[in-house]
């Protein structure tokens, strides 16, 4: 963390505006499907010969179009801003690398071939590895783990039994999803040898 840490100096006004901003564009993409629920509960009085509140369905399809604008401009605006700050971290990578490879010498240039520095520095630093991973891979984490609790807090306040139930299976997935997690990246290293 103090390595990364060290990275990201130049981006802690990205990297502070993604930890505020990331659990309010959350919230709105999970609370969405409760005003859904809200919707379709008082469409259903009417299944049951009762009169449903017209201004109640208006309120809750007016918020649901304003959330959804709103997650849509949150989503856009993190996706970028993770972006570029993935590309911005691939450069001061590949530039703090460059600086340290020229001080070692000629005898390092000897020992190692071009190519093989080369391959190095574009592909291990490149937006799909290291930048990615420093930044997009951190936030995701952050955001799935948001949208869990969230996701957990909502479903338990509608049916505590049935979130139980629903936790089960998600921790056995969470468990299947370690497994291959760990045997991708041990057949990413091996392909990389």
């Amino acid at each position: 963390v103090s390595l990364l840490w060290k990275f990201w100096g130049n981006l802690k006004p990205s990297l502070y505006f993604l930890l505020l901003i990331t659990p309010v564009s959350m919230f709105f993409r999970s609370y969405s499907p409760i005003l859904i629920k809200n919707i379709f509960d008082e469409l259903a009085k009417v299944e049951n010969h009762n009169k449903a509140d017209v201004a109640y369905i208006k309120e809750n399809l007016v918020l649901f179009s304003i959330f959804g604008v709103v997650s849509l401009i949150f989503y856009i605006y993190i996706q970028s801003l993770r972006g570029i700050t993935n590309y911005k971290l691939e450069n001061y990578f590949r530039l703090n690398i460059f600086k340290y490879i020229i001080k070692l010498g000629q005898s390092f240039f000897q020992k190692f071939e071009t190519g093989d520095l080369t391959t190095r520095l574009i592909d291990d630093v490149s937006e799909k590895k290291l930048a990615w991973s420093a930044c997009s891979g951190i936030f995701r984490t952050y955001e799935a783990i948001i949208v869990i609790i969230y996701c957990i807090y909502f479903m338990f306040s509608l049916s505590p039994i049935l979130t139980i139930v629903t936790l089960i299976p998600l921790t056995t997935l969470l468990s299947v999803y370690i497994v291959v997690s760990k045997k991708t990246i041990e057949y990413s290293k091996r392909t990389q040898e």
